[in-house]
């Protein structure tokens, strides 16, 4: 988690710096990210993508995992398992995000469409095709509504994203007054 220019200041006068030296070194760290070198500013761009490619194939392979949920649990059992794996998928998608130092209001934004729509595609899809293939094997597949599914498993992986957010502009809020 970052510290505000306000913690660094009053860590840095507790050590005996001067204001001169604390405005000095805080201002360094303010400017430090538009002066990168082209290849870091490439490499955080990669980063970001890779992350946003691995976390859209982690919401397949977390649907297909859920397979034999869908098949064997009762509804209830089933809501559970649901939101518990997206909820913890969520965390280390979000745990991965809250590291890359690139991320500015356009790729919240990105996040903000491309990941909901398409784990609520992919769970919708599973949820649909395992009760399709549970109606042609005679299974008695308890689950008719894919949908809530979907929905159940969207905001649960979106949920971790979503305090993200919101302890990101409470640290900028309070930057921002200083």
């Amino acid at each position: 988690m970052r510290s505000s220019p306000k913690d660094l200041r009053k860590f840095l006068h507790a050590k005996g710096w001067s204001e001169d030296e604390i405005e000095k070194t805080i201002l360094i760290l303010e400017e430090a990210p538009y002066h990168k070198h082209a290849w870091i500013m490439r490499f955080d761009k990669l980063v970001y993508w890779v992350s946003l490619l691995l976390g859209l194939l982690g919401n397949f392979v977390m649907a297909v995992i859920l397979i034999p949920f869908f098949l064997v649990a009762s509804t209830f059992w089933l809501f559970v398992m649901v939101f518990l794996f997206a909820f913890c998928f969520g965390l280390l998608f979000t745990a991965i995000l809250e590291h890359i130092e690139i991320l500015q209001p356009r790729h919240h934004a990105l996040n903000w469409v491309v990941l909901p729509v398409f784990s609520f595609v992919t769970v919708f899809l599973i949820a649909y095709l395992t009760y399709y293939i549970d109606t042609l094997l005679n299974l008695d597949f308890a689950l008719q509504n894919y949908w809530i599914v979907a929905l159940t498993y969207t905001i649960a992986f979106m949920l971790p994203y979503v305090f993200f957010l919101h302890r990101e502009r409470i640290i900028l809020r309070t930057e921002e007054l200083l």
